[in-house]
């Protein structure tokens, strides 16, 4: 079921709002919602999606669009995905409340009042994205779980990966390129804007300088590249990375996972959330 179809659900299945999962995703330049029926298999109804321009603040904008589509509303389980590259990542034994507040403040003085909070089960997760985010939440979306994109991957490739180093590189969103390497008790997590032709030594140098900030032996690396299979540059991009990384990596998979979930061209984060595939852990 895409954004250009009608569901084919009775009166009963689409009154029975226990049987839905709303997911809300929110970037810094766009915001989208979908719906997704839990007891079937088929690709979720997406119920708006919105370019933010200057016009309004973006929460205002986001309002409208929520208020536009009163069936968002609706008493539904909810995921909100916040989009941001703006993490402070904090090992769960060491998330000290003042310790954090200094720190985020000192990253993100105009911020201050809405930063929230993730957690992955072994690291915290605290995100900001844009002015008046927080109390949006608690006014529009009361009692929806709110997580931020680069968690949702983080605990998806914990799920795959539990022993040894990995190496997971995600170009399924066509905005940003995520890194992410773990060893042992390390994380690193690095995001990049693709250029208008994806500069592959540029990529290699900080996935390289990402292994070794996390004392990774070429033997020890096993790596993953996802990318949407029907984007054919971004691919192709893949593809070219996975090859010059070998002098780097012991060996390497290519996936597309949104497609493999039923959600093809959907950002990573937001197909593994609409479909509650490992976003809990």
């Amino acid at each position: 079921m895409s954004d250009n179809q009608t569901p084919k659900y009775s009166a009963a299945e689409l009154a029975d709002t226990g049987r839905w999962h709303l997911v809300v995703r929110i970037g810094d330049k766009s915001a989208e919602a979908w719906l997704n029926y839990i007891a079937d298999n088929s690709r979720p109804n997406r119920l708006f999606a919105i370019d933010f321009d200057d016009s309004e603040t973006h929460i205002e904008q986001l309002e409208r669009a929520v208020y536009d589509n009163p069936r968002v509303l609706d008493d539904f389980s909810t995921d909100v995905i916040i989009d941001t590259d703006r993490v402070l990542w904090v090992p769960k034994n060491a998330n000290d409340p003042e310790e954090v507040r200094i720190m985020a403040n000192a990253l993100w003085p105009e911020l201050a009042a809405d930063v929230l909070t993730d957690r992955t089960g072994t690291e915290v997760c605290h995100f900001v994205l844009t002015p008046g985010l927080a109390t949006c939440m608690q006014r529009t979306f009361p009692g929806a779980r709110v997580v931020c994109g680069l968690s949702v991957l983080r605990r998806f490739v914990a799920t795959r990966h539990s022993e040894g180093t990995s190496l997971y590189v995600d170009f399924s969103d066509k905005a940003m390129i995520h890194i992410l390497a773990t060893k042992a008790d390390k994380l690193l997590f690095a995001t990049t804007k693709p250029s208008e032709h994806y500069d592959v030594p540029t990529l290699v140098k900080l996935i390289a300088n990402a292994l070794k900030a996390c004392g990774c032996e070429r033997s020890d690396v096993q790596a993953t590249i996802n990318s949407d299979a029907s984007d054919t540059t971004r691919h192709t991009v893949a593809s070219r990375l996975g090859a010059a990384l070998e002098p780097y990596i012991a060996e390497c998979t290519y996936t597309d996972t949104a497609a493999r979930l039923g959600t093809d061209g959907l950002p990573l984060a937001l197909a593994l959330s609409v479909t509650r595939r490992n976003t809990t852990q």
